[in-house]
């Protein structure tokens, strides 16, 4: 571990706990909630979550392809499928409503709105399996970098404003359609490494999110595909990847907490829903408040750090009883 550049697991780190984040950071009640939600919405700056992940699978599933050939796409898929399957079944058990006909459970709580992070599996499993083509297409066609973003720009922009997610179907397939994510697929395998773009401007570029929604007011239902995601979600993950920097130059408590916690990002991203649920239960019964200066900042840091600890509990557990395949392990 000690040579292993650090960069990708820093962007995994980061990005697990904006998950937690826009899924649990309210659990713990605070006496300024209502101001903790200002018009800009600067939380908002943590929707790079899912686009990062997705452009580190495809930058390492690039360099996988390449070694070993469409081969490695199967056990790929597979060690996917099982933790959706698993998880997928934990939820459904839950949280279904069995009065509901067969259809409608299963387009509910099988096709991506089972659970919080269950779109992420149907987004992968269409990518994994289109993954030859693109890599076909992209090494057949040289796209210009100027060319391939004005592309991916309009194609988010016309998502954004044109009311393409005011039609119907559209809107309930919401992100979950393949189409989508293929300019963060290309970008992932081609581009992250094209520009030299520095760690804080990456940092910086995450404030196009909440300014967009403020001023433009886009029309689409997922934050995710806003031209200003791409846009800060490339910078952010390009600057960071091209941070050289390995193990043995971070602290040994830091580097040991990002290593653990990038092998479990899997596990984090199943587990954070059902520990959400329970927590959230438990702490309005016992009725839990805070309320003191600064609390508004506080809550939500407690709340994330607490979601993260229990996830990461239960994740060593379920590897310890060697039943990692649950968690992608």
């Amino acid at each position: 571990m000690n040579h292993r550049l650090a960069a990708p697991d820093i962007l995994k780190v980061a990005a697990i706990i904006a998950v937690i984040f826009i899924h649990g950071s309210y659990i713990i009640p605070h006496s300024n909630l209502s101001a903790s939600s200002s018009d800009l919405q600067l939380t908002n700056i943590y929707r790079f979550c899912v686009p990062v992940f997705i452009l580190l699978f495809s930058f390492f599933q690039e360099k996988s392809l390449i070694k070993k050939g469409n081969e490695s796409l199967m056990p790929r898929l597979f060690s996917l499928l099982i933790p959706f399957l698993f998880w997928s079944a934990i939820y459904f058990v839950i949280t279904a409503d069995f009065k509901n006909n067969i259809v409608n459970l299963i387009t509910t709580h099988w096709l991506g709105y089972g659970w919080s992070g269950q779109y992420y599996f149907i987004i992968l499993f269409q990518l994994i399996l289109l993954f030859p083509f693109i890599h076909w297409l992209i090494t057949k066609y040289q796209f210009s970098p100027i060319i391939f973003f004005l592309i991916s720009l309009i194609l988010y922009i016309y998502i954004s404003y044109s009311g393409w997610f005011n039609i119907n179907i559209i809107s309930k397939i919401s992100h979950r359609a393949f189409v989508y994510w293929i300019p963060y697929v290309i970008a992932g395998m081609s581009y992250l490494y094209k520009y030299k773009i520095h760690f804080l401007i990456g940092i910086a570029s995450l404030l196009l999110i909440p300014l967009e929604i403020y001023y433009l007011h886009p029309q689409t239902n997922s934050l995710y595909l806003l031209p200003s995601t791409f846009i800060s979600s490339f910078i952010l993950t390009s600057s960071v990847m091209q941070i050289n920097i390995s193990y043995d130059q971070i602290n040994k408590f830091i580097s040991s907490n990002i290593h653990l916690i990038a092998n479990s990002t899997l596990g984090i991203f199943c587990l954070n829903p059902l520990v959400i649920l329970g927590l959230d239960r438990m702490i309005q019964e016992s009725g839990l408040h805070l309320k003191f200066a600064g609390d508004m900042y506080l809550a939500p840091i407690l709340s994330v750090t607490l979601i993260l600890l229990i996830c990461l509990s239960i994740t060593y557990i379920i590897k310890k009883i060697r039943l990692g395949k649950l968690i992608g392990n």
